[in-house]
């Protein structure tokens, strides 16, 4: 059975009120009687789990010593309490208040900054183009093409898709690590999903930097670079590919595999194509120039060369099926 005069030593012991005397007392009695010991461990623990060590607060002895006496059912007489609660909560609550109001605002803070540095992104989630005036030049966004904006500057900084530039004046734009500097172009910049971005000149001339090295693409030129790549392609514009000709609404087809012919349908008109079972590899698909083309007129002209089953699923959302060539 538990001392009663054990529970006051020890509830003194650890709030630090034991005198010289009753100190040497204290720790001969931890040392002799194992029943003591015992008793003080268990204390110990209830005072590490609701005390407060901090030189702010003071532990509540009653508080404390009343829940290990409940938890063991102790036989003693308890001094009553007038309040359980532990004398320092309403200075704890007023801490963990004061907690919460100094993260609300580092939280609104770090809001703030994002908000003030974040960029601007124009999206065009359409099937078809999107024309507007972006930094003083005219642009075409191509169906499915996200073009971001440097917040501050309004200037262009990254492309996904392709975008169609008419430059009237002495233009500097910088995507990522190139830079393009035209006047009086016609310019068409399109990047992959892949990191791939390929600068086509239809108009006119420009000069691209890559690494500190400077490109001079005149008109009918093509530079292709990818961060991967040493050094950047350039060749011949071919004015028949896609890559052109969506500026103009128009799409071209020469000979083209029909994987390649949906895979275009998919990028230059922002839609998705489910296709179920195989695709014929031998069977290729040849339509010159559509003018204003649209998923509805490229998959009437389809039926020329492919026999298949198609279903709408949604505005954007098209099933193929049962392909073979005729």
């Amino acid at each position: 059975m538990y001392k009663h005069n054990h529970i006051s030593i020890i509830t003194k012991g650890l709030t630090n009120e034991l005198g010289a005397e009753e100190a040497k007392n204290f720790e001969a009695l931890k040392a002799s009687d194992a029943e003591f010991k015992a008793l003080y461990d268990d204390m110990a623990t209830v005072w590490e789990n609701t005390g407060d060590y901090t030189p702010d607060f003071s532990f509540d002895a009653e508080a404390a010593f009343d829940k290990f006496a409940t938890d063991h059912d102790l036989p003693y007489d308890k001094t009553p309490q007038i309040d359980a609660q532990p004398a320092n909560s309403s200075l704890l609550s007023s801490k963990f208040a004061l907690f919460g109001i100094v993260a609300l605002l580092i939280l609104s803070s770090s809001l703030a900054f994002f908000l003030l540095n974040s960029n601007t992104t124009i999206s065009n989630d359409s099937n078809s183009r999107k024309e507007m005036l972006v930094d003083g030049i005219n642009t075409t966004l191509s169906p499915g093409t996200n073009l971001t904006l440097d917040r501050e500057s309004g200037k262009m900084i990254d492309v996904e898709g392709d975008i169609f530039l008419k430059v009237t004046n002495d233009e500097s734009i910088v995507l990522n690590d190139v830079s393009i500097e035209a006047t009086d172009a016609d310019i068409v910049l399109s990047k992959s999903e892949k990191g791939k971005l390929s600068i086509n000149v239809l108009n006119g001339s420009a000069i691209a930097t890559i690494d500190n090295k400077s490109y001079n693409l005149d008109k009918d030129t093509q530079l292709s670079y990818s961060s991967m790549d040493s050094e950047p392609i350039i060749s011949s514009l071919n004015l028949y590919s896609n890559e052109v000709l969506w500026t103009k609404g128009r799409l071209s087809f020469n000979k083209t595999s029909i994987k390649q012919v949906f895979a275009d349908m998919e990028h230059f008109f922002n839609i998705k194509i489910d296709i179920q079972g195989e695709l014929p590899v031998d069977c290729h698909f040849t339509a010159p120039i559509i003018d204003d083309a649209n998923p509805k007129t490229v998959f009437q002209l389809l039926h020329a060369s492919f026999n298949y089953k198609l279903r709408q699923t949604g505005d954007t959302a098209y099933t193929i099926s049962s392909i073979n060539c005729k």
